[in-house]
């Protein structure tokens, strides 16, 4: 290694490259770019269009920042690596005109385009697409629009005989007590093997479905570090389906704070960038508590903030009591809280001195989330509730663990090589009793066996989960064309 600069030099086969320091902001724009959803139209430099078909998975390793991107330029489908600078500049400063590893790339992402001469000619044939989050923000939008209006235009007439027939068949097996026809290669493969056999057979669909979960952690954990990184965990468990995107979007904003103020003051800035917090005017009089509690955090937020820089959009359709965005946001400041001084450094030791079983329970005892102010309201429009709604159920845990502990954990291990945290850590997998059913676990137990059979753990119920979601749901229910009657 040699130095040049602030920035450190190796020489490979007679070439000179520069290694790109860690830089935060750069981060940001990787962070930017694998936010965007399928299909995206993105429009570049040369006035050209691009559609998004996939971003790329984010290389962990040295070359370009995404691997296996594809992208359709006018009629022409591409597959290939997508790089990604600050300055349009720092592809040839940093030495990637003559790097190999770069042959493939088929897009550069930049915040600014700084070139004042002609590029060289190997970047003449890469496309530019300028990145910021305002052209972010706005293709994300349109996206949710698009979707929206797309689930809009399904034929009432269509959409209603579709359930009728759905209904009827469920009927059909439960009356009768036999599995789905459709199942006649499946079912009966399940038929034949004895209780144990079963078992094996949906842990190891659990065990495939933790691994892909873990990768996805392990890109990130690379990219963009512990801290982040797990944040943006708790930020996905937090937000449900419909406000997926929205949480993505607060993610993002939070992420531009300074450390010091997202751990110090992360509760008053997500509120205050959700866009959730009220005037305390618009509250009524007769509800003084609210208003000291939003005036409080609004005073707080003013003194802290930097901007806003991607404004979420919520959808408060359809919003069940304990489910608004509001109660949401709530249960997310309460994870950042608990989870404040708990890193993954700190996890991974918990649970290596502990022990699966112990760590179980003493993380259970911790996730006991309780809160006087929200456990009677729905927003801070609405009174008091009568009945107590606990923020937190005995399911959720159970959850937190399968979505955010263990891939994360497990992600850690294997950054760190350790097969002890490893061991612990699939032990704790299996300890983990099953949740609460949801509606894929509802339809695979009548779809294989035509009858309420539930998981018996947490493992079993995501092998359930994978197998029905991966298979029967994508291949829409064929049995005959499932790989899995083989």
């Amino acid at each position: 290694m040699e130095k040049n600069g602030k920035y450190p030099v190796r020489k490979t086969s007679g070439a000179i490259f520069v290694k790109e320091p860690s830089n935060f902001y750069e981060v940001n724009l990787r962070s930017l770019w694998a936010s965007l959803p399928e299909k995206s139209v993105l429009e570049l430099e040369n006035g050209k269009t691009a559609i998004v078909l996939f971003p790329g998975n984010a290389n962990a390793g040295e070359g370009p920042d995404f691997l296996g991107a594809k992208i359709v330029f006018g009629r022409t489908l591409k597959e290939g690596d997508i790089a990604i600078h600050c300055r349009v500049s720092d592809f040839i400063r940093h030495g990637h005109v003559a790097d190999p590893a770069y042959d493939n790339v088929i897009l550069q992402g930049a915040k600014l385009n700084d070139l004042k001469s002609a590029p060289p000619r190997k970047m003449e044939k890469i496309p530019l697409f300028l990145l910021d989050e305002k052209k972010i923000h706005d293709i994300r939008e349109k996206y949710t629009v698009d979707c929206r209006e797309e689930k809009k235009q399904i034929p009432p007439v269509e959409k209603v005989a579709k359930v009728m027939k759905k209904e009827k068949r469920i009927e059909e097996i439960k009356g009768k007590n036999i599995p789905c026809k459709k199942c006649e290669r499946l079912v009966p493969c399940l038929a034949i093997l004895s209780p144990e056999e079963e078992r094996k057979f949906f842990l190891q669909a659990a065990k495939e479905k933790i691994e892909e979960k873990g990768k996805t952690v392990l890109q990130k954990l690379i990219s963009a570090g512990t801290e982040l990184s797990f944040k943006e965990l708790l930020f996905q468990f937090a937000g449900s389906n419909r406000n997926e995107k929205a949480f993505a979007a607060l993610f993002i904003t939070y992420s531009h704070y300074p450390e010091e103020k997202r751990k110090k003051y992360f509760q008053s800035i997500l509120w205050g960038e959700s866009g959730l917090l009220p005037d305390p005017l618009s509250i009524g009089k007769d509800d003084p508590e609210s208003i000291l509690y939003v005036k409080k955090l609004w005073q707080e937020f003013w003194q802290n903030c930097t901007g806003n820089k991607m404004k979420p959009r919520w959808d408060h359709s359809g919003s069940l009591y304990g489910n608004t965005p509001e109660k949401e946001l709530v249960i997310l400041c309460h994870l950042l809280e608990k989870f404040s001084f708990a890193s993954l450094d700190f996890l991974a030791e918990k649970l290596c001195v502990l022990g699966a079983e112990k760590f179980r329970e003493h993380w259970m005892e911790e996730l006991e989330i309780t809160d006087p102010f929200w456990e009677y309201r729905n927003n801070f429009q609405k009174k008091k509730k009568e009945q107590k709604r606990i923020l937190f159920s005995y399911s959720r845990k159970i959850l937190f663990f399968v979505d955010v502990l263990i891939p994360s954990l497990l992600a850690y291990a294997k950054l760190h090589k350790d097969r002890h945290l490893l061991g612990e850590m699939e032990k704790l997998f299996l300890l983990l009793p099953a949740p609460d059913n949801n509606s894929f676990i509802r339809k695979a137990s009548v779809f294989w066996y035509g009858e309420g059979k539930k998981p018996s753990s947490a493992a079993e119920y995501t092998g359930w989960l994978h197998i029905y979601q991966k298979y029967c749901s994508k291949m829409s229910h064929d049995c005959a064309a499932c790989v899995l009657g083989d």
